[in-house]
């Protein structure tokens, strides 16, 4: 009996995922921009800033992003982005509400995060900045808007 021997032409040759590869990629470059140029907090920060054990700040953490009122994301550890926070880091209303209807839609704490710190298309800006002008109800509308046009197609 002979050896069989078996050729590789161009057409067996393995398909090589550079799409995913480069989308992998840029997903980590937009999470190091993100933890290194904005604001967030861990759970001992949290506890601290709010008077409590990090026990008790896990749990109300737990029971906000349950509830889809809040994005953490997971960094070397949970991070808590702070733009969710007043002074006192009590919740947003309104960022709570923009909050919720961006993670009903299915986005993720990594997505939302990103969302509220990229200039948004419909207003020219990021949508972090209606926050800190008190404009809550257009953050709203503009959470909205994009839930419904992401929908739409």
């Amino acid at each position: 009996m002979s050896p069989t021997i078996h050729l590789v032409s161009e057409s067996t040759a393995p398909l090589l995922d550079h799409v995913g590869v480069e989308l992998a990629r840029r997903r980590h470059v937009m999470w190091h921009t993100l933890v290194t140029e904005q604001p967030s907090v861990d759970y001992g920060l949290l506890a601290a800033a709010r008077g409590q054990t990090e026990a008790a700040a896990r749990q109300w953490v737990r029971r906000l992003r349950n509830e889809g009122k809040l994005i953490t994301v997971d960094h070397s550890g949970t991070l808590i982005p702070s733009f969710q926070f007043d002074a006192d880091y009590e919740p947003i209303p309104a960022v709570a509400d923009a909050v919720q209807t961006l993670t009903e839609s299915g986005m993720s704490g990594w997505a939302v995060w990103h969302w509220f710190n990229s200039v948004s298309p419909w207003v020219g800006f990021e949508p972090v900045l209606l926050i800190e002008q008190g404009r809550g109800e257009q953050l709203i509308g503009l959470a909205e808007q994009f839930v419904a046009d992401s929908t739409a197609g």
